[in-house]
């Protein structure tokens, strides 16, 4: 049960469920109905069969894709009941195999939002262009970055989309210490678990939208991020924020019924003793993000959305487009490998049983004797009269054939995933450069739909990085300093294990209050250089940044995205080509043959490249006959060259 398909169940003798506490506002109650409304629009267009999906639903092309991913049996593997019992059921996880697959080179070098600056040939842009490419990288590893793209490409390629929730946050909650009086004290501290920057994978059908035909997610006309989760999340989420938490309480939906405008309580099925439906509600005329726990509003009703920029803090990408890009969701790696993956399963089970009866053919028994299944084993000895016969039948199956029908289906799910070359699969025999190439440029064009689908969301999300970095750290906060008064702080970040000149260190990130002056001197400036300078001479392996925040959130950023980053080519590849270039070089007398022989030859294998050195002939000191012939013992040039 939901807020959109919620019903009144009375009790016994027709009477109402037990009223709520909770009485909202008239202004509250308006914007409730807003929200169920929308909601009930959504609800209704998750679950409408569309012609994209092959006439299934939101919610049924994601069960079927998710059945296939995980090689969903109906029987688990087990042979059927009845006298089909012998049949095989068993199923190939090749739509897995080459989900993960894809997954594995798409992912492997991981593309991050770049920032550069709005103004290349100016400095003051391309240190300030600087200093938020570090402030994202800071803000990535709070976030976990790369598990969030890994995460998001597995489910482009299972699901109808992959959809990125991404926020800054801050939860306080109260938690009670013992003080240095040994006493017991509840002190309001900051929730590490829940604060920061967050990145969330949402679920195809938790978010709700208004019009399934508008591929943008920023121009839907709202949207409902619709959850359910446990009551100690949510309390430690809003209910030291926002005082209506006191009318929630697990399990129980709190709903409107306009005959007696009054609200009413009722046992959601769906939900367990400790669990609450969480609904966050975006709307882009009204500039509104609301919040409802088990159908109270947490939000007031004339609450904005709290980011800046007023947009959803959603990406949304997935593995190919259905058409021109209209519709809202996209067709996955899994949708369009299922016909095929169907054929192969049937076509396996086929093989399987057809095996059984080539190895185990069925006996036809003629005669007066009485001759059962259970006495046909090996060493068995069966004494039959001269009337007496088996004979085995033969049913003509054709395993070879079924063997070649399967490998042109994999050939055909092949070309709609992954090519054998990014698996690390060669031709067989000897390969040319050029034909090394060839291979890997048809094998990346596979793959390169998917990873600009991918830079797409990327540069999205850089963007809503961005303007999260911008609202939230240039904000300092109030320091209460006891009776000298208060100061503002802001924050300071800390970049460790950067590349500082050829050497690790650490990238330190200076937040400024107002002592530092928006116009600056060449003298002020220049102080400011030197004392910096003599800060990081204190400790060689730390860079530091001192930043005006007021400045840095005034200027413009261009987000940039190299979509064509796929996988590099495999060890395999590699080396191929290195033994190619090797055979068109050894001959060439420009070329240092030594130099070639150590690097392309040995360095192609992974046993001599460790040390190819210890491979190579050591060089034998000339004579003296050699070195006189060479143009004689007072040659400077010969002299070195013989001591070198």
């Amino acid at each position: 049960m939901s807020l959109a398909n919620l019903q009144i169940k009375k009790g016994k003798g027709d009477s109402m469920p037990p009223f709520s506490a909770y009485k909202p506002s008239k202004e509250a109650k308006k914007m409730l109905n807003l929200v169920r409304a929308d909601f009930t629009d959504g609800y209704s267009t998750m679950n409408q069969p569309f012609v994209e999906f092959n006439n299934m639903s939101l919610i049924q092309r994601m069960r079927r894709d998710q059945q296939t991913f995980n090689t969903y049996s109906p029987q688990d593997g087990l042979n059927a009941p009845g006298l089909d019992s012998w049949k095989s059921n068993a199923m190939r996880p090749i739509a897995r195999n080459k989900v993960i697959s894809t997954i594995a080179h798409v992912t492997q070098k991981v593309i991050y939002p770049r920032v550069s600056a709005q103004n290349e040939n100016d400095e003051l842009d391309q240190d300030a262009a600087t200093v938020m490419r570090l402030a994202m990288q800071w803000a990535g590893e709070q976030s976990d970055y790369e598990k969030t793209q890994l995460y998001s490409a597995i489910s482009a390629a299972v699901n109808p989309a992959a959809i990125t929730h991404t926020e800054y946050t801050e939860v306080y909650e109260e938690v009670p210490i013992i003080n240095d009086d040994g006493e017991r004290e509840v002190i309001k501290c900051l929730n590490e678990d829940y604060s920061g920057f967050k990145d969330t994978i949402v679920p195809c059908d938790e978010i709700f939208i208004e019009n399934i035909y508008e591929h943008d997610i920023q121009k839907q006309g709202f949207l409902v991020w619709r959850r359910v989760i446990s009551y100690t999340s949510a309390y430690k989420k809003y209910g030291y924020k926002y005082d209506n938490f006191k009318f929630v309480q697990p399990g129980l939906q709190v709903f409107y019924y306009p005959a007696t405008d009054s609200f009413y309580e009722q046992y959601d099925e769906d939900l367990a003793d400790n669990l609450v439906e969480e609904i966050i509600y975006w709307n882009k005329s009204l500039n509104t993000r609301q919040i409802l726990i088990n159908g109270v509003l947490m939000t007031e009703p004339d609450a904005v959305n709290p980011r800046k920029d007023r947009k959803y803090p959603f990406t949304k990408s997935g593995y190919e487009l259905i058409d021109e890009g209209k519709f809202f969701y996209y067709k996955s790696l899994i949708f369009k490998m299922q016909p095929d993956v169907r054929i192969i399963n049937q076509l396996y089970e086929m093989v399987i049983d057809g095996t059984y009866l080539n190895i185990f053919p069925p006996m036809v028994i003629t005669g007066d004797d009485e001759i059962t299944s259970d006495i046909i084993a090996p060493g068995a000895a069966t004494v039959l009269n001269e009337n007496s016969n088996i004979q085995p039948i033969f049913p003509g199956t054709n395993v070879s054939a079924g063997l070649n029908a399967t490998q042109l289906v994999e050939n055909s799910i092949t070309e709609s995933s992954t090519p054998p070359q990014f698996g690390g699969d060669t031709a067989p025999g000897d390969q040319t450069k050029f034909e090394v190439q060839l291979l890997q440029q048809n094998a990346s064009t596979v793959l390169s739909s998917f990873a600009k689908q991918i830079a797409f969301a990327v540069k999205d999300y850089g963007n809503l990085r961005k303007n999260d970095i911008l609202q939230y750290l240039t904000v300092g906060e109030v320091m209460n300093l006891g009776g000298e008064g208060s100061a503002i702080k802001f924050k300071n970040l800390l970049l460790e294990d950067q590349d500082i000149e050829g050497r690790l260190g650490s990238i330190k990130i200076e937040f400024m209050d107002g002592s530092m002056p928006d116009e600056m001197t060449e003298k002020f400036r220049k102080e400011q250089e030197m004392a910096l300078a003599e800060r990081e001479g204190l400790d060689n392996d730390t860079r530091i940044y001192r930043v005006n925040p007021r400045l840095w959130r005034e200027m413009k950023y261009k987000i940039k995205i190299t979509p064509d980053l796929i996988t590099p080519p495999s060890q395999q590849f590699e080396s191929a080509m290195a033994l190619a270039e090797y055979d068109r070089a050894i001959q060439n007398p420009y070329v240092n043959q030594e130099k070639i022989t150590r690097d392309l030859l040995l360095g192609a294998f992974p046993r001599t490249a460790e040390d190819p050195d210890s491979y190579m002939k050591k060089a034998e000191p000339a004579t003296f006959a050699e070195v006189n012939q060479g143009g004689g013992v007072g040659s400077p040039k010969l002299k070195e060259e013989v001591i070198a």
